[in-house]
């Protein structure tokens, strides 16, 4: 080889490390509970969703006689002046070291070798789901996530490539329809009224039929759980089972003995749950019930947000309309109400099915509504996938007869010009007996380990460089269409 001949060797591969599943922790925040295990589990761990705050420590102070805490010098007129500077400076000083960095705050903090899939309800907003990452990165210490959405998960859970989905949690009700592993943004529906609803309503509905526990209070934790409990135990949506029995029940109190009450429920079992179909059970006058889109929220750090690339292609409309010579008259373009009520129609041959008002919407007619406003380039196939496959998880509509009593309302109520297309509509409630609460968790857990999703995982580095502006490029969801 001559002389003054650079020759140009390749840059040794970087060494990627295997993805080892019993590294990847998987969260699922819900409305009551949080699930949350590593991927190889079989089933998650579920723990109360709530806020922990550290506990005051009381402690004793000895306080001596007054004469020893006497001195010369506090006899002087500027000294409760200099006490009270002081006490500022210090209050100052406390107050900045309490919030000038978080590690002070979260001593615990997890190995640099494991990572998170964090599942998130449809809903959540961006400046949610960037809260929640900094602190899975920042805060936790995980080395890198993958943020995804509930219904997607569930349907990766389920193994289907398209489903409706409906998830009715503890508070609120949520409905998508999801094809080739995403949301059809036109589809999502939420009702504010889920499981928690139907316990109201039950406890409404016993003590209409003399409940035997009188001291039962709604605002006591011990008997919201009672009545939860009684709830899962006794209701259901089934023609078969026979009402008028007597049953029993305990309640335990600490420090007491246990006390057994009796109870006859009657048609109370089944009228509670019918809750979901017929929302004005749950007495809920003067709120919005039905939302189909929250209102957007403005990100400053966000170079590519959704409302500021609006108003700048806007702008330079209108300015390359001056400069063309054209007259501009009076704007007639409005932004769409992001909060508008559900006033859709549906054809349904030669009559309009009409959703007038949000509060007499219920869970069918939601259903009904969501597959219809499917707009896809084959949206006749795809609604034909989405009445084949309804998809419902959750804890709060777990009751026996429920997938079976949705169904035949469905098809009671699906549009004859659908039914050309499908013959038959599919509620699956229990896929592969899997529990409806865990679903998602599932979903996730399978995500993971997914050759195609290695190349979503946002690390630490990443996160703290870029920003916000990773997720818009690695979330395996359309950020555009999140709130």
């Amino acid at each position: 080889m001559p002389r003054g001949v650079k020759v140009e060797r390749p840059a040794p591969a970087e060494s990627v490390e295997p993805l080892q599943a019993s590294t990847v922790v998987i969260l699922h925040p819900g409305s009551t509970l949080m699930w949350l295990g590593r991927a190889t589990d079989h089933l998650p761990q579920s723990i109360p969703h709530v806020i922990a705050r550290r506990k005051p420590q009381q402690c004793t102070v000895d306080i001596p006689d007054q004469t020893l805490l006497v001195r010369d010098g506090l006899d002087h007129p500027d000294s409760e002046t200099q006490k009270e500077l002081a006490l500022s400076v210090i209050e100052q000083a406390i107050w900045s070291r309490k919030t000038s960095s978080g590690s002070r705050k979260h001593q615990t903090t997890v190995s640099q070798y494991y990572r998170a899939v964090l599942v998130v309800p449809d809903s959540l907003d961006k400046n949610h789901i960037k809260e929640m990452m900094n602190i899975l990165l920042c805060n936790l210490g995980f080395s890198s996530a993958i943020i995804h959405q509930e219904s997607v998960s569930s349907v990766f859970g389920c193994g289907l490539s398209a489903a409706c989905v409906v998830d009715v949690g503890d508070e609120k009700t949520s409905i998508c329809c999801v094809e080739d592993g995403l949301v059809i943004p036109s589809s999502r529906l939420w009702l504010q009224y889920g499981g928690r609803d139907i316990t109201r309503a039950f406890f409404w509905l016993l003590r209409r039929v003399n409940f035997p526990y009188k001291e039962c209070d709604s605002n006591n934790r011990l008997d919201i759980l009672l009545l939860h409990e009684l709830k899962e135990t006794f209701c259901h949506l089934s023609q078969d089972i026979v009402g008028g029995q007597v049953h029993e029940f305990q309640v335990h109190r600490p420090f007491e003995t246990p006390r057994s009450y009796q109870l006859k429920i009657g048609d109370e079992a089944i009228e509670a749950p019918m809750g979901m179909f017929f929302p004005q059970l749950f007495g809920i006058v003067g709120e919005k019930l039905v939302y189909t889109k929250d209102s957007q929220y403005d990100d400053p750090e966000d170079l590519c947000d959704d409302r500021y690339l609006l108003e700048s292609q806007r702008g330079q409309d209108q300015s390359s309309k001056q400069s063309s010579g054209s007259k501009i008259g009076p704007s007639t373009e409005t932004v769409p109400d992001l909060e508008q009520n559900i006033t859709t129609t549906m054809r349904t041959g030669n009559k309009d099915m009409k959703f007038v008002s949000e509060k007499s919407l219920g869970l069918d007619q939601a259903i009904l509504h969501s597959i219809n406003c499917c707009h896809t380039a084959a949206p006749e196939e795809t609604k034909r996938k989405m009445y084949s496959s309804v998809l419902l998880i959750g804890g709060g509509f777990m009751f026996n007869g429920a997938a079976a009593a949705l169904q035949s309302r469905l098809q009671a109520k699906l549009p004859p010009l659908h039914r050309k297309l499908v013959d038959q509509v599919e509620v699956i409630a229990r896929p592969k007996e899997m529990d409806p609460r865990t679903i998602c968790w599932k979903g996730g857990a399978v995500l993971s380990i997914l050759d195609s999703a290695q190349e979503l995982w946002i690390s630490q580095r990443e996160w703290t460089s870029i920003g916000v502006r990773v997720l818009r490029e690695r979330s395996p969801f359309i950020w555009t269409i999140c709130n």
